[in-house]
């Protein structure tokens, strides 16, 4: 997996509430890309706009590093989030596979280009 370069923290007073991580990805088939590795947000804060707020932080980074658009991937079996990102624009383009330890996981790549 790739290190995360940059990552957005959203807080509500001293507590850490969600954030958003992002890279260069360096290995096929996005090496190169601007992707979103995580995106997560405390449940006692969602449906506030702390997701919207990290995604849209992490989105428009890759945009005006001069990517055509951004993308991230979500387990297929991930609707809440599925939703969340067509909410803020993202597009599903293809289904893949996340291997894990002889572990095969089916994933969903969503793209954005254009900042939430």
């Amino acid at each position: 997996m790739d290190p995360p370069e940059d990552v957005w923290v959203a807080f509500d007073e001293d507590r850490m509430v969600g954030f958003a991580a992002g890279c260069n990805k360096w290995d096929e088939p996005f090496k190169g890309e601007w992707f979103i590795m995580a995106v997560y947000v405390d449940p006692e804060v969602q449906g506030r706009g702390t997701g919207r707020l990290v995604l849209r932080a992490a989105v428009g980074h890759g945009l005006n590093l001069g990517q055509e658009d951004v993308k991230l991937s979500v387990f297929q079996e991930n609707h809440p989030a599925r939703g969340f990102y067509a909410k803020c624009g993202g597009e599903e383009t293809v289904e893949g596979a996340w291997e894990w330890e002889g572990e095969s996981y089916p994933i969903v790549y969503v793209r954005f280009n254009q900042t939430p």
